[in-house]
């Protein structure tokens, strides 16, 4: 049989976006990825699978409501939407 369609689940660089945009996007995840590791300094569970989770999918979610027609996407805003978000719930855990 006969695969139509690539295996690949990522879209090619061309349907991105300029590789600017795709760098910008790589650094912010990063950056992301950096609060939460700090976060798991002081407090351990905060870097389990679940918060690491509830972390992804507001990432994910936030992305999805903050593009225009395009598809692009104020990484600016969505950085510090999620900044917010990751601070109202390590408050609450406190």
């Amino acid at each position: 049989m006969e695969a139509t369609a690539s295996p690949c689940l990522w879209p090619r660089l061309s349907e991105c976006g300029n590789i600017d945009e795709v760098l910008l996007n790589i650094k912010l995840r990063a950056q992301i990825k950096v609060i939460i590791a700090g976060a798991g300094r002081s407090r351990p569970e905060w870097v389990e699978a679940d918060m690491v989770g509830q972390a992804n999918n507001t990432f994910r979610l936030l992305m999805n409501e903050l593009h225009d027609g395009d598809w692009r996407v104020d990484l600016g805003e969505v950085y510090g939407r999620w900044c917010g978000w990751y601070v109202g719930i390590l408050s609450k855990d406190v």
